[in-house]
């Protein structure tokens, strides 16, 4: 059986392992649209349910070093500074699935090290999907460009993993069912920190300052507690093309000074927030995309995985505006 999958991001990389872990014998190969592997992204929070399936395909040991564990999210209120709710991982009898806080780019390289070391996986990079057609056989002809040359593939099963502005959404499985802006962008960066800043913030591992503004999200990502996320989630207007999203989140001194506006100019924690947010050298603006409800999932022998298929469908609560 031979599988395409396209994308080598988490969704892509995570259904390889687990499809060869369970099925040795059959033949995947995983088409990049990058030049080589992606290292964008902030830092994700890894909940019970993460670390399971993590741990079921091996690379829970490669995180487990390098992450911070999280025992609860606390929502904090911005205007009084006190604490309003907590989420809770500290589940009695599940000590060993709590939940992690890693940066993105080490769960991917844990991924693409598993891929490529434990099961001699094979990633072709800078190859660009350009049509995908139902063969006389019943099989998937899918075509590319790899680094410049046409390349043409007919498998069992294609699997679409290449996220919310998905190709194999959009030009096979399901044309009509488009990506919607939210009406939300994220801000995010990562600093060191010291002990000073460390007791100045009034959370154990993660904190969601919550106010009418936005939530501003803060959250080590190691075991030493010595480097903290932040991301800023803020009601903004929409921009038309990706162009301008790019060049937006490019002016870094207006998205800190927005940033700056809107979390550490009022309330009692102010000045304690200031001081790691003006530490930040590189903030990356994003903005958030979601699919409308319904849609398929799957036409033919072409199946969507990941934000292909269901990315972000409620911005109600907090915790999920600051993940």
């Amino acid at each position: 059986m031979k599988i395409i999958i396209i994308g080598a991001g988490i969704s892509g990389l995570s259904a390889a392992i687990a499809l060869k872990q369970t099925l040795p014998s059959i033949q995947i190969e995983i088409y990049e649209i990058r030049p080589s592997p992606s290292t964008i992204g902030g830092a994700v929070n890894l909940t019970p349910n993460a670390l399971r399936y993590l741990s079921s395909l091996k690379v829970l040991p490669h995180l487990k070093i390098t992450a911070c564990p999280v025992r609860s999210i606390e929502i904090i209120s911005h205007r009084t500074g006190s604490n309003l709710a907590e989420l809770s991982f500290d589940i009695p009898g599940s000590d060993r699935f709590q939940a992690l806080r890693a940066k993105r780019s080490e769960l991917h390289a844990a991924l693409t090290d598993t891929w490529y070391t434990d099961l001699g996986g094979e990633i072709i990079y800078d190859a660009k999907l350009s049509s995908i057609e139902t063969a006389s056989s019943g099989l998937v002809e899918a075509k590319f460009t790899v680094k410049g040359a046409p390349v043409t593939k007919t498998v069992d099963l294609l699997l679409g993993c290449d996220g919310i502005h998905s190709f194999v959404r959009t030009s096979f499985v399901e044309p009509d069912r488009a990506e919607i802006y939210s009406g939300i962008a994220s801000a995010y960066g990562i600093t060191s920190v010291s002990e000073e800043d460390k007791s100045n913030l009034p959370f154990d591992a993660t904190g969601v300052f919550s106010s009418r503004r936005g939530s501003l999200l803060m959250s080590y990502t190691n075991p030493e507690k010595t480097m903290l996320y932040m991301a800023a989630v803020m009601e903004t207007k929409e921009i038309s093309s990706r162009d301008g999203w790019k060049v937006k989140g490019s002016d870094q001194e207006a998205v800190k000074n927005e940033i700056l506006g809107r979390f550490c100019q009022t309330g009692p924690l102010a000045d304690k927030l200031e001081k790691v947010v003006d530490q930040v050298d590189d903030w990356f603006l994003y903005p958030v995309y979601k699919l409308p409800p319904g849609g398929v999932w799957l036409k033919d022998k072409v199946l969507l995985l990941g934000d292909a298929a269901h990315a972000v469908r409620s911005l109600d609560s907090p915790v999920i505006l600051a993940r």
